[in-house]
């Protein structure tokens, strides 16, 4: 039943026009697993390009890490310590109390 989902699935696919690829991966093991991984990062970098977008910046992860970094009182980071505190006041106001 899977397998005849599966090949419906990607006729349907085709015959839409819609881009699709199968995967056959003979064994599951370390060395199948790893070449996959490689594989889908590829795929995110060309993604990336192709979108116009830089894959491998992540900027909310680090402006999380220096709003963390506030929060805690790290030396140097007191501005964004101040952020967090101004949000907080502000979502404070704006929730409703029950």
């Amino acid at each position: 039943m899977i397998k005849a989902e599966q090949e419906a699935t990607e006729l349907a696919l085709q015959k839409a026009g819609v881009p699709n690829m199968r995967l056959n991966v003979p064994m599951i093991d370390a060395y199948y697993t790893g070449q996959l991984f490689l594989f889908f990062e590829l795929v995110t970098a060309v993604t990336g390009m192709l979108y116009g977008i830089n894959p491998f910046d992540q900027p909310a992860v680090e402006e999380g890490k220096n709003l963390t970094y506030g929060i805690m009182g790290r030396k140097g980071y007191e501005q964004k310590g101040l952020e967090v505190s101004n949000y907080r006041d502000k979502i404070q106001k704006s929730r409703y109390k029950i």
